[in-house]
């Protein structure tokens, strides 16, 4: 079982065919009730044949002891593939804290099939929540990450938008990466 386990990710990871395709280390905030594009990944060029895995740290702080959600969004080479909701627990986009008036950390990891014919609502996720004051109010779901389609022609661009509840509420996303994985 080891040998077949290091094979695997020998395979992955140093053969080339699990690509880092750029990303945004920077960290972006807002404080908008109206979704809002936030984190900007321009300049990669991803093959509708290739799978693509996105990572996304996040976090929201509330001030004056407001209890509200925010949450993010996904644009695509300017698609709104799942627009931001800051309804906890919302379907929309892919993520949503809770309504607390509690600081929150997250981390979305979202897988995108091969953007073919009839292969274009095939983004899904996972998205994990905590609260750093160590109350174990910890969650996780698995999400469907869009509300449209996606593009089926190489893409260009990924943005990550946010929404708040509140203008008391403040969205920080953290960081992006995008890695793709070659065809076989």
């Amino acid at each position: 079982m080891n040998t077949h386990i290091r094979d695997n990710e020998l395979y992955l990871y140093d053969s080339g065919s699990f690509i880092r395709e750029g990303g945004n280390i920077q960290s972006g905030s807002m404080t908008s009730t109206i979704a809002t594009d936030m984190l900007v990944v321009n300049g990669i060029s991803i093959a509708p044949t290739r799978p693509i895995t996105i990572m996304v740290s996040f976090r929201k702080q509330t001030s004056g002891g407001a209890a509200v959600s925010a949450g993010c969004g996904l644009k695509v080479d300017g698609t709104i593939i799942s627009e931001a909701s800051s309804v906890s627990n919302d379907n929309v986009g892919f993520g949503a804290f809770s309504s607390t008036s509690t600081a929150e950390v997250a981390f979305s990891q979202i897988w995108v099939s091969p953007r073919l014919t009839n292969y274009v609502r095939t983004s899904f996720g996972e998205f994990i929540t905590s609260d750093p004051t160590g109350s174990a109010n910890n969650r996780s779901k698995l999400i469907s990450a869009e509300s449209s389609s996606w593009p089926t022609t190489t893409t260009t661009s990924i943005i990550i938008r946010g929404k708040t509840g509140s203008l008391s509420c403040t969205l920080f996303v953290d960081q992006v990466h995008i890695y793709s994985m070659s065809g076989t």
